[in-house]
């Protein structure tokens, strides 16, 4: 039987994997699930009865993608589907059984497959059944930390661990070193920043399409207008955005002794993807970048 093509973007959140997915997922080669590890949690929600709602705007036991990973998977689709089960055997079979579903379900040849995590990416990289790309998107260790802050505000939670600022920034280096360092040798390894890909997608995501067999297709310019059917991921996925807007907001809201010691604790990994020390280092770079992008 012929390898799996899986396309699996690899961050940490706030990092832009679901602009990523949008743009990666309109192609008509590819087949977007989201965060697909969580399948079984959101079969427990449904079976509970809580909502759960697809990125095509219908709710997930009724949405026909869906409808037709139940019908393709059939014992297999239940709560107590687990993709990232400890069980390496039951893990090889699980998730190839979802990505071979997912493909014949919408005839596409490549899975995007947007779970983000590192111990994921390790075992799927593992697996000889798979022909997997990574594409690595990370973004400025401020911009991340800053997001993270504002959702935890957002929900009145920010006070918890998840949402401190500083505890966002010591993790975003943390991984960004662990993720390349890893995986860097993989043959199917690039990494893309999240600035960049606002700029221009398309030059962007070409070296990792490229990996995966294919190459840029129009409908990735207007995203916006595909319909697709993903797991997962904050609430742009359910927004309908059309348009590349960059978010810059931390250069002018993230205070002096913040940025000070946010910036000292991730020197090293924030300096070996690109990113500048200095807030107006860091703003020069952003206003060349910060026009408004269609593709």
């Amino acid at each position: 039987m012929d390898k799996v093509r899986v396309l699996y973007v690899l961050c940490k959140g706030r990092s832009g994997s679901t602009l990523t997915g949008l743009l990666l997922g309109a192609h008509p080669e590819i087949a977007p699930v989201g965060e697909i590890a969580v399948l079984g949690k959101w079969i427990r929600r449904v079976d509970r009865g809580e909502p759960a709602t697809c990125t095509c705007g219908e709710t997930f036991p009724t949405c026909e993608f869906w409808s037709g990973m139940r019908d393709r998977l059939g014992p297999l689709w239940s709560g107590s589907t687990n993709l990232k089960t400890e069980d390496d055997a039951l893990f090889r079979e699980q998730n190839l059984a979802v990505y071979r579903a997912a493909l014949a379900e919408t005839g596409a040849s490549v899975v995007l497959d947007k779970s983000k995590k590192l111990g994921r990416a390790l075992r799927l990289a593992a697996l000889g059944e798979i022909d997997l790309t990574i594409l690595h998107v990370v973004r400025d260790p401020r911009a991340v930390a800053h997001s993270f802050r504002k959702r935890g505000i957002r929900q009145g939670e920010q006070r918890r661990v998840k949402y401190n600022y500083y505890k966002n920034v010591a993790r975003w280096a943390w991984l960004n070193t662990a993720m390349p360092a890893r995986l860097g040798r993989h043959s199917g390894y690039h990494r893309v920043r999240y600035e960049d890909l606002v700029r221009d997608p398309r030059r962007a995501l070409a070296p990792a399409l490229r990996e995966a067999g294919l190459g840029w297709h129009p409908l990735m310019g207007d995203f916006g207008s595909v319909t697709q059917h993903t797991l997962g991921g904050n609430r742009m996925r359910l927004s309908g955005v059309r348009e590349i807007q960059p978010d810059t907001g931390y250069l002018h809201e993230v205070s002096s002794l913040e940025w000070i010691l946010g910036t000292a604790m991730a020197m090293p990994t924030l300096l070996a993807h690109g990113y500048r020390v200095s807030r107006g280092g860091a703003a020069r770079l952003a206003e060349r970048r910060e026009t408004r992008t269609t593709v």
